[in-house]
């Protein structure tokens, strides 16, 4: 199965962000949303994805 992945820029105040993932046959169109009002950054949450992971065993 082959993954292609996709990102525009389809930010508009209308349309949130999304990411198009192909997959076979497949184009799943994933939403994005993003709380304006969050206390942590993407690579706060970046990195706590990859500890947790490594604490894990999962890589």
């Amino acid at each position: 199965m082959e993954n292609n992945f996709s990102s525009g820029n389809n930010m508009t105040p209308e349309k949130e962000p999304s990411l198009t993932i192909r997959a076979g046959g497949t184009t799943y169109i994933v939403g994005l949303h993003f709380n304006s009002k969050a206390n942590e950054t993407i690579e706060d949450k970046v990195r706590k994805l990859i500890r947790k992971d490594i604490e894990n065993g999962n890589f």
